[in-house]
């Protein structure tokens, strides 16, 4: 179970990676040293997210989703090993 934590923990860091990355690259955000600041074309967009989809940018749906798609991927988390075998088999029917 240890290494499916480890694993879950570096995808998660991947996905947040590549989130940043996009928001920096689309103009959302400036690194400034160890930290991130918003510009002004991040701010409008934040304003906008607050006012037209609250519901999606609240704390309590995010942590909701978040904890559904954990409870998601620890149910097919069996499917790896299980494809691995079909693979060194040759296929399973």
């Amino acid at each position: 179970m240890g290494s499916l934590c480890c694993v879950h923990h570096g995808v998660q860091m991947m996905i947040l990676n590549t989130a940043l990355s996009m928001v920096q690259t689309r103009g959302y955000i400036n690194k400034e040293g160890r930290s991130l600041a918003p510009t002004s074309k991040g701010l409008v967009l934040t304003a906008f997210m607050q006012r037209y989809f609250r519901q999606y940018i609240d704390y309590s749906f995010t942590s909701k989703m978040e904890e559904k798609l954990d409870e998601v991927s620890g149910q097919v988390a069996w499917l790896v090993p299980a494809a691995r075998s079909c693979r060194v088999l040759g296929g399973c029917s």
